[in-house]
């Protein structure tokens, strides 16, 4: 059985659904992904449906 999964974001705002598991799942060691425990795997852009928005990663603590 290979079926798909459907996924979103930790707030819901976003989310994406890939038509099966991915052959390979990457899993990051820096601060950044350990801390919000990310792994991914590579799809085509028209294997993946997405809904919502997305906005690019702000550091809060950067100094101005």
């Amino acid at each position: 059985m290979n079926e798909g999964l459907k996924a979103q974001c930790h707030c819901g705002a976003v989310t994406v659904e890939i038509p099966r598991k991915p052959d390979f799942i990457n899993d990051c060691n820096c601060s950044l992904c350990r801390n919000s425990g990310a792994v991914w795997g590579y799809f085509t852009e028209d294997q993946c449906v997405q809904r919502g928005k997305t906005h690019p990663y702000v550091r809060s603590d950067k100094p101005e």
